[in-house]
C-alpha cells in the first residue's frame, strides 16, 4: 500500500525557490569577494573581472562561474540528501524531497534531480508541468523519481 503523500502546492515550491536563489545570490557575492580578496593578496593581476556583465572575458570570469556552479549544485544536493531532506528555501516553508516511498533520497538522486533541472529550464517547461500533473511533479522530479511534499 502507497504511503499519502501531501503533494506540495506549486505556488509554495516557487516560494521557496525564490528564498533559494537570494541565498545562492548571497553566497555568489560572497564568494566573489573572498575570492578577489584571495587573488588580490598573492598579486595574481591576470584574474581581474572583465567589465562587462555577463561577459567571460578573463579567467577570472570562468573561474568564478564554475565556482558558482559547483557551489549551487553543492547546495541542492546536499540538503535535499541530508536528513533534513530541503534546501532552506524548502524547509522554511516546511516542505521536503523525497523518493516514490516518502523516504530520504540518496546524494545520487538528488544529484540526478538537480541535473534534471537543466532540461525543466527549457522554456520553464519542466516547472510549469508542477501546476499540471497530478502529483505535483516537475520534469526533473519524474527524471529522478521524486516528491515535493509538505511537511
Amino acid at each position: 500500500m502507497e504511503k499519502k503523500l501531501n503533494y506540495a502546492r506549486p505556488w509554495t515550491r516557487f516560494q521557496a525557490m525564490v528564498v533559494d536563489i537570494f541565498i545562492i545570490y548571497a553566497i555568489a557575492l560572497g564568494s566573489g569577494f573572498i575570492l578577489g580578496l584571495i587573488f588580490g593578496a598573492a598579486g595574481v593581476t591576470f584574474l581581474e573581472p572583465s567589465p562587462g556583465y555577463g561577459e567571460v572575458t578573463t579567467p577570472a570570469d570562468a573561474f568564478y562561474i564554475f565556482v558558482i556552479i559547483v557551489v549551487t549544485f553543492l547546495y541542492y544536493v546536499m540538503q535535499e540528501s541530508s536528513e533534513k531532506q530541503a534546501t532552506i528555501g524548502k524547509k522554511f516553508l516546511k516542505l521536503k524531497v523525497v523518493d516514490y516511498e516518502g523516504k530520504r533520497v540518496s546524494f545520487a538522486r538528488a544529484a540526478g534531480r538537480y541535473i534534471g533541472k537543466i532540461p525543466s529550464s527549457f522554456f520553464y517547461i519542466g516547472y510549469i508541468m508542477v501546476f499540471f500533473t497530478k502529483k505535483k511533479q516537475g520534469l526533473h522530479d519524474l527524471l529522478a523519481k521524486t516528491y515535493v511534499v509538505q511537511d
